[in-house]
């Protein structure tokens, strides 16, 4: 991944450029859809959550490294695991509750928006920079990157994101009685079931399934169970 910009020791790449983009966007668009009665200002929670997504999206990469601490010392972001910072932004997030309480469901709600659209950019971040490649495949829209055809996964992944995020606006005047937390899951759990099996470096099982696989499809079923609910009951209501 060769830098766009060179200024002394600093170098910024298309993928360092769209996640810089995608956390002004995030940062922006939560503070602003904050609104849950707390003893916490809505600039607080998302630094929390942003330091606990870089702890966790290290952590998650660098799992099986025979040198997790100089991994971890390295702060380069294309060096991240997307399963990773969302788990470690809840951590985050629990901890914080621990200290002054929130509704957690309710910042949920407020976060669906900005997070699937931070995750859609930083997808075309990894496509541009040719990382996090997809595994080798020739077909119609396969894409030259790691020295092979190969699936653009990170296409994938932004895209699932997008019409998640345009679904949560239709959303609220077609299901209003589906809170928008469910769609945010439901489309992490989407991405994981799809895209990371044409991923050429998730953890895999037993015939090449992965085991974030396993997850997303895990959640997904909850989502659909939930939603499913919600309409019987709003139905013999």
């Amino acid at each position: 991944m060769m830098p766009l910009i060179t200024v002394g020791p600093l170098r910024l790449s298309s993928y360092g450029i769209c996640l810089v983009i995608a956390l002004g966007v995030w940062w922006w668009w939560c503070v602003r859809r904050i609104s849950i009665p707390s003893l916490v200002d809505p600039d607080s929670m998302v630094f929390a959550m942003a330091v606990g997504a870089w702890l966790g999206g290290r952590i998650g990469y660098v799992v099986g490294s025979v040198a997790i601490w100089p991994q971890l010392m390295n702060v380069r972001a294309l060096e991240f695991s997307w399963p990773g910072a969302i788990i470690g932004a809840g951590c985050a997030l629990l901890l914080l509750r621990q200290w002054r309480p929130f509704s957690f469901v309710t910042l949920l709600d407020a976060l669906a928006l900005p997070t699937l659209s931070a995750q859609s950019i930083g997808a075309i971040g990894l496509w541009l920079a040719g990382a996090a490649v997809g595994v080798p495949w020739d077909g119609t829209w396969a894409v030259a990157q790691a020295g092979a055809l190969r699936h653009p996964v990170q296409l994938y992944e932004s895209g699932i994101a997008i019409l998640v995020a345009l679904w949560c606006i239709l959303a609220p005047r077609l299901l209003p009685s589906i809170q928008s937390r469910w769609w945010l899951i439901g489309g992490i759990a989407l991405n994981w079931l799809i895209v990371e099996g044409f991923r050429a470096d998730s953890f895999s099982l037993i015939d090449g399934i992965r085991i974030i696989q396993f997850v997303g499809l895990g959640l997904l079923i909850v989502v659909s169970e939930r939603v499913m609910m919600t309409m019987h009951l709003r139905v013999k209501s």
